[in-house]
This record gives structure tokens, sequence and C-alpha cells, in this order.
């Protein structure tokens, strides 16, 4: 809890704790999903698409969430996503895309 306390104060995690996993839409799950990935410290996160299925105040609320950390821990993150457009305002991030005609 203190992870939560930390770095997502302001969410009302109430709202899962009645509901059986199952029961959560996918971008539900997926935010959960993330929030316990990164709980975890590291150096170094490597998340596949997590932005897949989120809505977009969620999303902006995981892009906070991983500034935060890279801030505040100095850790690193190599994400993979189709949703470009997602990372144009970040600020901690190093823009690469390396594909080209569909081919990486």
């Amino acid at each position: 809890m203190i992870f939560l306390e930390e770095y997502v104060p302001n969410y009302d995690f109430n709202l899962y704790k009645a509901k059986k996993l199952g029961l959560l839409s996918g971008g539900e799950r997926r935010y959960l999903y993330i929030l316990a990935i990164l709980s975890i410290e590291r150096d170094l996160y490597i998340l596949d698409e997590p932005f897949s299925n989120i809505d977009q105040e969620t999303k902006e609320q995981l892009i906070k969430l991983i500034e935060k950390i890279h801030y505040k821990k100095n850790s690193n993150f190599i994400i993979t996503s189709h949703e470009l457009l997602t990372f144009e305002n970040m600020n901690v991030f190093e823009f690469k895309d390396i594909s080209s005609g569909g081919k990486i």
C-alpha cells in the first residue's frame, strides 16, 4: 500500500475491492496489472503495449506515474506501443520509431 499511497494517492481503489478480477473490464485489469508491476522496485521496466484498452484519463494517469517513478527512483523504461501519439508530450522519454513500412 505504501507504493499506492505515494504514487497514486488520489485514486479510489475501493472501487475494485468488492469486485472479482474476472468482472473488471479489460482496461481496469490492465491498469491494476501495470500498477502491480510498477510497485516492484526495478532499475528497468519493460512494458509491452501498456496503454492498450485503457481510456484516455487512465493513460494520462499512467504517464504521470511513469514520469514520477523515472524522476524519483531513476528507473528506466522500454515501452512498445502502436499509440505513438501517447508519448508525444512525455518529458522523460526518448522517442524511437524503429518500424518502417510495417517492419522493424
